[in-house]
């Protein structure tokens, strides 16, 4: 994660070479790991919180700091980040949708389940602007609300049917093989392995899904099929997980949340310092 921020600060405040694009594009590879894994450790963390409210709360508080970053981002940067901020997406926002559509989508309560469409809903809202389906180049509205945009809208259309689909397809082959008579899991109720196979394939097909989109290149402009597609990398590093909590207290879970802002602000300042 911290190497593919500072290559997209080197692409900001850099003049371009070949020696810069390839080095960025090698760092930008090994970023892929992040997101996949970040989002498998929300998985996680939705299984196993005793307070969904404030694990949600700390999602949102954690997307506010970046949303301000941004919004300080913009007016200091100018013209350098007004063309790309639209893209640049918070990633809070995108773990936020998540874990307000697993609340959702797994609810006790079955009427309250359909309010799961919201979170996808917004996330499709936000890759129609993105892409220039609806028209928003407003480059002082845009200032003020590019840090509420996700950060990988193109990926998270696929993820919110495709996670759901393949862990029902899942439970419901396991259960026709085995011959069980006990009802179709939820989330929160089935066992580890089937939540580390049913995410891997999950990677796996996004993977398949981003090969086929670097023929269509097109197609949608706001992401790069070709590196997404590195994301397969992730998965021996998901497979390694043993479903044990590390050694957490406090301070480590504060400073894991406050790490984020913080390396953005560093990176930021080293390289817009050696740039003047």
């Amino acid at each position: 994660m911290t190497l593919d921020h500072v290559a997209k600060m080197l692409l900001v405040f850099l003049p371009y070479s070949e020696n810069l694009s390839l080095t960025c594009r090698v760092l930008s590879i090994i970023g892929r790991i992040a997101y996949p894994v970040f989002l498998f450790l929300l998985v996680e963390g939705f299984i196993y919180t005793k307070n969904i409210k404030k694990y949600m709360l700390r999602m949102g508080i954690m997307a506010g700091i970046i949303y301000v970053g941004f919004i300080g981002a913009s007016f200091i940067l100018g013209n350098e980040i007004s063309s790309l901020i639209k893209y640049l997406g918070n990633i809070f926002i995108d773990l936020l949708l998540f874990l307000v559509f697993f609340h959702f989508l797994f609810h006790k309560n079955k009427k309250l389940r359909w309010l799961s469409i919201f979170p996808f809903a917004y996330n499709l809202l936000i890759f129609f602007i993105q892409n220039n389906i609806i028209p928003y180049s407003n480059v002082l509205l845009l200032n003020f609300t590019a840090g509420l945009f996700p950060q990988y809208s193109v990926l998270n259309i696929f993820i919110f049917p495709l996670y759901p689909a393949l862990y029902y397809l899942y439970s419901f082959v396991a259960k026709s093989i085995s011959k069980s008579s006990e009802k179709i899991p939820t989330l929160k109720e089935s066992d580890f392995n089937t939540r580390v196979f049913v995410y891997t394939i999950l990677i796996a097909l996004l993977g398949v899904i981003c090969h086929i989109f670097t023929y269509f290149p097109d197609a949608i402009t706001s992401i790069n099929f070709v590196t997404q597609t590195y994301m397969l990398i992730s998965i021996p590093f998901i497979l390694l997980y043993n479903g044990k909590k590390g050694f957490s207290n406090k301070i480590v879970q504060g400073a894991f949340y406050l790490y984020y802002p913080l390396h953005l602000v560093i990176i930021f300042l080293v390289v817009y310092l050696i740039t003047l």
